[in-house]
């Protein structure tokens, strides 16, 4: 059995394929956070359906993380992190913290660590192991607010963001022709024990979470269209290449094939080939779907199988500014499409989803 960590939406199959929880691969459910009505309900990935809704005392600061121990994990504006139980919707837990939470919290791939960031530059992480239990294992003190959501590497024990300057706090020893020299925001590299291994300057402004693959970490500026990619594990041997104007939305990555999913700024979809560029550094585009030019306002949630009798499973979930879309990616056409509340009020109204592939 393989177990894949992953930003996924699950789609439907012909042949039914299974879990180690006798689950449907395609059964998963979509959480969905609104805070127009400050209501939070999970979609049935197969059919579209609503399963639960549940009212929130508070607007949520950021999409729902689910796990595959049956959590779902989010902020909200009374500076609380909850969980909840992924079937009922009931409440688990909550941990009120010091300060404002950022976007976003972080669930790690074992699932075992919760990262939450701070508005003054923390990052706090927490042992999720317990059922009702919360307990803290570190403070970060970053150089200032994150300004994109962060990602975990298990393999190099590392978690990358982006991050702003105006944290007093900070620890790093910034000279003073750095500051004279500083970009709009530093890339950095944080290993599992809380201590910062590299930090890279990047003079765009960053707003989604960084995108690894073979062994980089690619960092999207979405002002000026730049990918700047870094080696993960030293934070060395940086290169620029251009990517088309994205959406606010967050793109998602096909790891088996390369393949960067992201959002016309002026509407569509796209994808780009991060192991293929022309001789001017733009990534090349393998295909587009205009979509009536509506725009991917949330993240693009992808899920791929990982052996061949898998492959059929290849699709899409993202929000427009009033729909949340099933899209078939072999196929390039729209499975279904559901009306939800408040779509494009929130940064990234979505989840992050693990799926265990046989």
């Amino acid at each position: 059995m393989k177990l894949l960590h992953s930003i996924v939406a699950l789609g439907f199959c012909d042949v039914p394929q299974y879990d180690d929880r006798e689950i449907e691969l395609d059964a998963y459910e979509i959480v969905l956070a609104s805070d127009d009505d400050k209501k939070m309900f999970a979609i049935d990935g197969i059919k579209g359906e609503k399963i639960w809704e549940k009212e929130i005392r508070d607007n949520p600061t950021h999409w729902p993380f689910v796990s595959l121990n049956y959590r779902v994990y989010f902020s909200d504006d009374s500076k609380a992190v909850r969980a909840l139980n992924l079937q009922t919707g009931r409440d688990m837990w909550s941990l009120e913290m010091e300060h404002n939470i950022a976007p976003a919290i972080h669930l790690s791939k074992d699932e075992d660590t919760l990262f939450v960031p701070m508005v003054n530059g923390q990052i706090v992480a927490y042992d999720v192991t317990q059922k009702d239990k919360v307990e803290k294992k570190w403070t970060y003190e970053a150089p200032g607010e994150l300004e994109s959501p962060m990602i975990d590497d298990m393999k190099n024990s590392m978690i990358y963001f982006c991050s702003g300057m105006e944290n007093t706090n900070y620890k790093g020893d910034l000279d003073e022709h750095e500051e004279e020299d500083m970009a709009s925001v530093f890339c950095l590299g944080v290993n599992y024990q809380g201590e910062e291994v590299w930090r890279v300057a990047f003079d765009d402004a960053l707003s989604s979470p960084p995108v690894l693959y073979k062994e980089r970490v690619h960092f999207l500026g979405f002002l000026d269209g730049q990918i700047l990619s870094i080696d993960a594990k030293t934070g060395e041997n940086k290169t620029l290449r251009e990517l088309p104007d994205i959406s606010d939305g967050y793109p998602a990555l096909d790891a088996h094939n390369g393949f960067l999913y992201a959002g016309h700024a002026e509407g569509g979809i796209f994808s780009a080939n991060l192991d293929e560029s022309d001789e001017a550094k733009n990534f090349g585009v393998e295909w587009e779907d205009e979509l009536e030019n509506q725009q991917a306002f949330s993240s693009i949630l992808h899920c791929e199988g990982e052996s061949d009798e898998m492959k059929a499973i290849n699709f899409m979930v993202f929000a427009s500014e009033n729909d949340l879309i099933k899209y078939d990616v072999e196929e390039k056409e729209v499975v279904w499409k559901i009306p939800i509340p408040a779509a494009s009020s929130m940064t990234s109204p979505k989840l992050y989803i693990f799926e265990t592939l046989l």
